[in-house]
């Protein structure tokens, strides 16, 4: 496979991420981007010199010039959209989180399976150089076993009045699969699975703490290039979570705790900490790396070994790291591939059903008297 021809689908995170990855690893050519609106996919196509733009994604993925489908749609379409890739004979790189739930990932890995195609789940943070560096010392034994494990995630992200709908759109609605667990802790999930292992049990507790949000006449989100209109047009009710915490153990026994919200005020941003019997290593907001181990007298910032592609930033470098390796397999070399898979987002989708499904029936009152 000289050159790997791409159809993608999805002009939000697909135009702003995906797309200056593509373009930074030239063994990858987008030959055609779709979206929901075909005007979004025309001014896509325009920016970035793609030949073809449509609204049709099944016209996308049957094409013959297409040897694999990158879906950065919302979460409802995700399923759909693979199985008939899939049925298409493509390999699929699919955005995060995987599905609607579990039925649906189950679907979608049995799918990829039988077809005997390459699957994939963008969880860009296993690129971030210093949490490459952080599952490193963690498998070299630089913690030894783990005890306690414990990731905030905590932004300012929906917070403000001002911060109008269009920033959240589907994140905010329930049926499409938005919310605080699976829009970002799912990422988290993945991380703390990547570095420690399965998680054998999980329980957990979500909230809507900002219910209603502005809703302005643009559609900025699905990549209007104008920007978005400052006019406020009502509200629309929040029907997904934006506060989480998950507490479960590990298959190692440790027990971990993993909390996050987008509703904070002075936000702290992301910190994980993991305790073992031999060490301590903070990953920090920012990627900030330290580490002690139990006879030093405090911790020490750690360089990571790892860095990403040079001369594009942020998400994209990460997804370009990812594309780098995801050559590698399709063209049928698989040596130091970290990527997730579908099996990784079936587990990671496990943990987030498992949390929704905790019902406050199952929980232990405390007397009051």
């Amino acid at each position: 496979m000289d050159r790997i021809r791409v159809g993608l689908i999805g002009t939000g995170f697909g135009r702003h991420v995906q797309m200056p990855g593509f373009l930074a690893v030239p063994e990858f050519e987008v030959v055609g981007i779709c979206s929901e609106t075909k005007a979004h996919a025309e001014a896509a196509a325009r920016t970035f010199g793609v030949a073809d733009a449509t609204d049709d994604y099944r016209a996308l993925v049957e094409r013959d010039d297409v040897d694999v489908v990158s879906i950065a749609t919302p979460p409802h379409l995700h399923c759909s959209m693979t199985l008939a890739a899939l049925d298409a004979g493509k390999h699929v790189l699919c955005e995060k989180p995987m599905a609607l739930n579990v039925a649906e990932a189950r679907a979608m890995l049995d799918a990829a399976r039988s077809a005997q195609r390459i699957h994939a789940i963008d969880h860009l943070q296993r690129y971030m150089p210093a949490h490459q560096q952080f599952r490193k010392l963690v498998q070299e034994g630089f913690i030894g076993r783990l005890r306690y494990l414990v990731v905030n995630v905590n932004t300012g992200l929906g917070l403000e009045p001002t911060m109008p709908w269009y920033f959240h759109s589907w994140r905010s609605e329930k049926p499409k699969g938005g919310g605080m667990l699976s829009g970002v802790l799912s990422h988290y999930i993945d991380l703390v699975r990547w570095c420690f292992g399965e998680i054998e049990n999980v329980r957990g507790h979500t909230a809507t703490l900002i219910d209603q949000k502005p809703v302005l006449s643009s559609d900025y989100m699905e990549g209007d290039p104008t920007g978005p209109d400052t006019q406020t047009r009502g509200e629309r009710e929040v029907t997904t979570d934006d506060t989480a915490v998950v507490s479960g153990v590990l298959q190692s026994g440790g027990l971990f705790t993993l909390a996050g919200s987008w509703s904070l005020h002075q936000a702290s941003g992301a910190r994980l900490e993991a305790y073992g019997d031999e060490g301590t290593l903070v990953l920090g907001s920012r990627s900030s790396l330290q580490g002690a181990r139990r006879s030093d007298k405090g911790l020490r910032e750690i360089k990571p070994e790892f860095v990403l592609p040079e001369g594009i930033q942020g998400h994209a470098s990460a997804f370009a790291a990812q594309l780098t390796e995801l050559k590698g397999t399709l063209r049928g070399d698989s040596a130091g591939t970290c990527y997730a898979t579908f099996e990784d987002g079936l587990r990671v989708q496990q943990v987030i059903d498992a949390v929704r499904a905790d019902r406050p029936e199952n929980w232990t009152r405390l007397a009051t008297d």
